[in-house]
């Protein structure tokens, strides 16, 4: 491995079974903690419920404003983490955390507002095209939202790290010119 100050030459790499078993259990113990509630949840709805998307679309819908809510309250919090004095890193880590699930939870209302808000001039612009498409972002919020989400997060972590590189250099340039 190669870096700018120093060369480390790996011969090989120690795996221990210990090590196998842990990422093994942690990996499966995640899966399943993930699975609970919408398993649970699935075991005790009707079949007719289940197979029908609007309801889980209703319900979407209905509890968006909560979760924008929590959302405000996340992003306060990252907010007030970073107004700590000398905080250090792990205080911007962690308001970096509150500030991702913020948004993110923000993000069902926000689309649900920004699809009501360009439904006429899309379909102005687009025609029957352009209202199916904004009516059905409406319409399907518990799949567009985690899309619209997950992109928004991509993007902003996308950014930051562009830009943490570019600081990054500035201060090597800045360090190796002194």
């Amino acid at each position: 491995i190669n870096d700018l100050y120093f060369v480390v030459t790996v011969n090989e790499v120690a795996l221990t079974p210990f090590t196998l078993g842990k990422g093994l259990s942690l990996g499966i113990g995640a899966t399943l903690v993930a699975t609970f509630i919408p398993a649970r949840e699935a075991a005790k709805a009707p079949l007719r419920r289940v197979m029908s998307r609007a309801d889980i679309e209703q319900r979407a819908g209905r509890r968006a404003p909560l979760w924008a809510g929590a959302g405000v309250v996340s992003t306060g919090l990252g907010a007030l983490i970073l107004a700590i004095p000398d905080g250090g890193l792990w205080a911007c880590q962690i308001a970096l955390a509150f500030f991702i699930l913020g948004f993110a939870w923000m993000t069902p209302l926000a689309t649900r507002g920004l699809a009501t808000l360009i439904r006429v001039p899309v379909g102005r612009l687009f025609g029957m095209t352009g209202r199916m498409a904004s009516r059905g972002v409406h319409t399907s919020l518990s799949r567009t939202s985690v899309a619209v989400g997950a992109l928004g997060i991509a993007l902003a972590l996308t950014l930051s790290v562009g830009q943490m590189i570019a600081t990054f250099r500035v201060s090597v340039v800045d360090w190796l010119e002194t």
